[in-house]
């Protein structure tokens, strides 16, 4: 196997700092370290040997023996062949995520379709379903009970394969509160302090771990797996939902914020004396750009209006793929205020790169070209020296993959969770 470099170092027990300052890692804190750390290295590296492990640590050999087979005990982590070592003896026997025995999920809970996709550790896909339902026009309740519905149907088909579901990671488009699992305010949803993971966590029986994000906070784990950028990387990702959401990751973290709000993007004041937003400000972001303002401006020229989010997402969507005239002109107006909004949020975070994932991806075609031509404008100096600007390849799947490597994610940080 090749060599591996230090990513994680162990936790070592510590004598008390003089003068009764923060007492050292607890023996309990200091080995729930080590087991993260040293699975964390397996799903790193894809295959590792024990020898490999041990190198990396800096840990003994019988400490990293010892988490190797706690792991392998709680399903984590499996053998898989044999790795030569270049060295007289027996082959060393390579480790690597599990294939089978656990499984994951990620779960969407959007305004036109409920979408549930589970995989083993190891990211091969267990079960994938996608019910068309116009989530606005219906209670949390009855949206909830249909996700409950498509997690038992993919429990079902994870137990045919001797496995269970233990965790799934849920986005909507949401103001969410992610320590507690609750939206707090869904336009799109028309939802307002819905407790989704107490309830998803009643439904479900209390067999299945969840957690709740919006979606551009589970869709950034995607995009930057798939654009290849390094995990110390800053990414930014403008997601467009009926307005536009938005996320921030760095070193493989993403910015949430003290209060857990941060990442707003579709809040941004473009313009101070422009619209009024349901946020009780004007001229926010979303208000200028997204498929809700598209809908808008096709309801002004035909006269006809539906209070269904679900059918004005896809009466949007189908003007921007007919290339009609008010939505060539919608999405010339938008991509003016979108530059405006990248050229500031440039100069803030200086990212690596700014992805335009989710809806806009459907749009940039008619949306591009006056954005391009704006950005000249407004985002040359050396605020934007270096950040690349892409449309996402994976548009709005990235949530589900991304929420599948969020709660694979989550596993790897807290395995000891599985035995709580």
């Amino acid at each position: 196997m090749a060599n591996l470099k230090r990513a994680t170092r162990p936790v070592k027990a510590q004598a008390p700092a003089a003068g009764g300052a923060d007492a050292p890692p607890s023996l309990v804190d200091i080995r729930r370290h080590n087991l993260s750390a040293t699975l964390k290295s397996v799903r790193d590296h894809g295959r590792v040997t024990r020898a490999d492990l041990i190198a990396e640590s800096g840990l003994n050999r019988v400490t990293v023996l010892h988490l190797v087979s706690e792991l392998q005990e709680m399903g984590l982590i499996q053998e898989s062949g044999l790795a030569a070592t270049g060295k007289s003896g027996r082959p060393a026997r390579v480790l690597e995520m599990s294939d089978g025995g656990l499984a994951v999920g990620a779960l969407e809970l959007n305004v036109d379709h409920v979408a549930l996709k589970c995989t083993s550790l190891q990211g091969r896909v267990v079960f994938t379903e996608r019910r068309d339902v116009s989530a606005g026009d219906h209670p949390p309740e009855y949206v909830l009970d249909l996700a409950a519905e498509l997690i038992r149907q993919a429990a079902s088909a994870a137990a045919a394969e001797a496995m269970r579901i233990v965790r799934v990671s849920v986005g909507c488009p949401a103001f969410v509160d992610n320590a507690d699992g609750v939206v707090l305010k869904s336009l799109s949803l028309g939802w307002a302090d819905v407790r989704v993971v107490d309830e998803l966590e009643r439904r479900s029986g209390g067999a299945v771990a969840f957690t709740l994000d919006k979606l551009a906070d589970l869709a950034i784990h995607a995009e930057r797996q798939n654009g290849g950028f390094a995990g110390e990387e800053g990414i930014l990702l403008l997601y467009g939902e009926m307005g536009v959401g938005g996320s921030f990751q760095k070193h493989s973290e993403i910015l949430r914020g003290d209060a857990g709000m941060g990442g707003q993007f579709g809040h941004l004041t473009v313009n101070h004396n422009g619209r009024p937003c349901y946020c009780g400000r004007t001229g926010c972001l979303e208000t200028y750009v997204g498929v809700a303002p598209l809908s808008r401006a096709l309801e002004s020229s035909t006269g006809h209006h539906s209070s269904s989010a679900a059918v004005r997402v896809s009466e949007a969507l189908a003007a921007v793929q007919e290339e009609r005239a008010v939505a060539k002109r919608e999405l010339a107006e938008q991509g003016m205020w979108l530059a405006r909004a990248v050229s500031t949020l440039t100069a803030i975070f200086d990212p690596r790169v700014i992805i335009l994932g989710g809806y806009l991806t459907q749009l940039a075609p008619l949306l591009m070209p006056a954005f391009e031509k704006e950005l000249g404008l407004y985002g040359e100096g050396e605020f934007t020296h270096g950040t690349e600007i892409v449309v996402s390849q994976l548009g709005t799947a990235a949530v589900l993959d991304g929420g599948i490597d969020t709660a694979i994610g989550d596993l790897v940080r807290e395995p000891w969770t599985l035995t709580a």
